[in-house]
């Protein structure tokens, strides 16, 4: 691995944020590209695409859910709502001084791998090069409707 290069995150939702805990924890430069204004993924619903609803609900609880040392607040109810997860999300990126090393609405178009130690990732007009990528995009911003065949009514 050339050391000049980093680790290039693209996404700032849950995964993307904890990926960037650990390697920033493991002293390994990093850097994430997000394609919108502030962390929270999916369960922010200002984002662009994102599939969340008001009444939506985390669905596992907080006491067996959350990030590595970083709690759901006590206060938080058992099965935290759509803005409480989005706050603590935040909240975990904050704590762990994650937002320095986010590059907002900076979206990913593509990634080439160049050779065996080096990526190149286009992102919002730029190009930038890392050592490895690590995609965590979330799986739900496009709709996966499976085509089946026959007439149903």
């Amino acid at each position: 691995m050339k050391n000049t290069l980093s680790v290039c995150i693209i996404g700032a939702g849950p995964s993307g944020l904890v990926t960037a805990k650990a390697l920033k924890e493991h002293q390994i430069p990093f850097f994430v590209l997000e394609k919108h204004s502030d962390t929270g993924g999916i369960w922010d619903m200002n984002n662009e695409g994102s599939p969340m609803y008001e009444a939506a609900h985390f669905i596992s609880s907080k006491t067996l859910s959350g990030f590595p040392g970083h709690p759901m607040p006590d206060e938080y109810p058992d099965y935290p709502n759509q803005e409480q997860i989005l706050k603590y999300i935040r909240s975990f990126a904050e704590k762990e001084g994650l937002y320095e090393y986010i590059r907002f609405n900076t979206a990913v178009e593509k990634v080439n791998k160049l050779d065996e130690e080096e990526w190149e990732i286009l992102a919002a007009g730029k190009t930038f090069l890392a050592s490895a990528v690590v995609v965590a995009t979330g799986p739900l911003w496009h709709p996966n409707i499976p085509e089946l065949k026959g007439s149903f009514s």
